[in-house]
């Protein structure tokens, strides 16, 4: 688990917080391995879209510390 700083680290750097937001369930882990890609290291699932929660352990499970991920 990441401490308070790390946290508060992850969402100023770069910046960039990505909402994901979609009207059916989406790969959110794939997502979010692009914003990866691209520089972005902070996302957010709207709990708008279907299954989110399950969506978010997922990607939490596969991607790790690699990405700070919520709701």
């Amino acid at each position: 688990m990441r401490t308070k700083a790390e946290i508060i680290a992850a969402l100023t750097h770069p910046g960039i917080l990505a909402i994901v937001r979609a009207d059916k369930p989406a790969p959110f882990g794939r997502i979010v391995q692009a914003l990866l890609a691209g520089g972005v290291t902070a996302a957010e699932i709207s709990l708008s879209t279907p299954k989110a929660l399950e969506a978010l352990r997922e990607a939490r499970a596969a991607l790790g510390e690699r990405a700070c991920l919520g709701i």
